[in-house]
């Protein structure tokens, strides 16, 4: 029986293969796991692999506002849902963009505050402010939500009327996922929703959004943590950690994980 506890829902996590037991919808596909909401386990992460890796994310962060550039208007107003410790924020903002975050775990939440960003500790729509922004980021935080329809349903009431929402989200229909099986490295304790485009879709158009595009999405990590999580798969490589630079950032697309942009139906 597997007993459940924050430091399983580390986002650093490697236990990569070990995941709640998954069910698969036969009508449209979507994968779930059994569980209940998990939020509790969120309020009490605390996770310094995360604070420790902060440069090789925020790298991941500021290619992420390159590629949606075009979709967010000059020192438009942001909403990141589930902003860690705000490094996304931290980057928006030296952009000009006015950023606001939400962030259920009070560690993270915290080290943002640290830094003097606007971050809430807290969950949406709950404690969201009573606003209006212009683009409203949930990346790689919507496969962390049990029940995620009625949290979606709430955006709009938080968006412009020209507003979107930008998802970033692993691809459970990948080549990837089909070769690598239960070993895939996105079946987590900590993910409890499974999304390809078809269902990810679906559950967007059911909570009144519209797909504008998508892409593949690209991350940056260190060559060391590279190695490292590599040997989680193949453990001769482990000793070459040592030898792998720490400050070297290399780009890494294994197209198993996409970039999608929302708006709101009535927006057409």
């Amino acid at each position: 029986m597997l007993t459940l506890k924050p430091e399983k829902f580390k986002i650093t996590d490697s236990n990569y293969g070990i995941s709640l037991p998954r069910y698969k919808c036969c009508n449209c596909g979507f994968i779930q796991c059994d569980t209940a909401d998990v939020t509790v386990f969120y309020e009490g992460l605390e996770d310094e692999g995360y604070i420790d890796s902060s440069e090789q994310r925020t790298l991941q962060f500021v290619k992420l506002l390159k590629n949606v550039e075009h979709d967010i208007p000059v020192n438009g107003k942001i909403l990141d849902i589930g902003a860690g410790s705000g490094l996304f924020l931290q980057e928006a903002s030296k952009k000009g963009y006015y950023v606001t975050g939400i962030e259920p775990s009070l560690f993270l939440s915290n080290e943002g505050k640290k830094a003097g960003l606007n971050i809430i500790h807290g969950t949406f729509p709950e404690n969201c402010p009573n606003e209006k922004f212009n683009t409203i980021f949930l990346t790689d935080v919507i496969e962390h939500i049990a029940d995620p329809l009625p949290m979606l349903e709430r955006i709009p009431d938080f968006l412009a009327s020209d507003g979107r929402v930008i998802i970033t989200t692993p691809d459970v229909s990948s080549v990837l996922a089909s070769v690598m099986g239960r070993r895939w490295w996105h079946y987590r304790i900590a993910h409890v929703g499974y999304y390809n485009k078809n269902t990810l879709e679906m559950i967007m158009n059911r909570a009144g959004f519209r797909l504008v595009k998508w892409k593949y999405a690209k991350w940056y990590f260190s060559s060391r943590y590279i190695v490292e999580r590599l040997s989680k798969y193949l453990s001769f490589v482990k000793p070459l950690s040592r030898f792998a630079p720490e400050n070297l950032m290399l780009p890494l697309n294994l197209f198993d994980s996409r970039l999608y942009v929302f708006e709101v139906k009535d927006n057409l």
